[in-house]
């Protein structure tokens, strides 16, 4: 930082002599605040590291992992008893459905019309 402040000033004075032309010395001066800018900006994130997480952001990460837990343990104790009965009477419906389409279709007979005889 104090390189570019160094070199922001011997432009100042190159300018002011004119020795630099102004294209030169804002680009000299465009470089300095871009730096500037960015050096406060890496200050701010460090103190706000130094602080640590916001009480909201805690809380908000404690409710995520409560949520988590509570799913997780509803999926190792597996679906409902209702659920499961629903699923096999389903289940049963469907058989039932199979085998009356089966017996259905042997009481079917198939004709075929006569070939004609060319």
């Amino acid at each position: 930082m104090d390189r570019l402040a160094d070199e922001l000033q011997r432009a100042k004075k190159l300018f002011d002599d004119r020795v630099l032309p102004l294209e030169d010395y804002n680009r000299q001066e465009a470089a300095y605040h871009v730096a500037e800018a960015k050096w406060r900006e890496a200050t701010e994130r460090y103190e706000l590291v130094k602080l640590g997480p916001r009480i909201e952001q805690k809380q908000q990460a404690k409710a995520a992992l409560a949520q988590a837990t509570w799913q997780c343990q509803l999926v190792e104790a597996g679906a409902r008893a209702e659920v499961r009965k629903q699923m096999l009477a389903r289940r049963d419906q469907a058989k039932a459905a199979w085998e009356l389409a089966k017996t259905r279709l042997s009481y079917a007979e198939v004709f075929s019309p006569p070939w004609p005889a060319w």
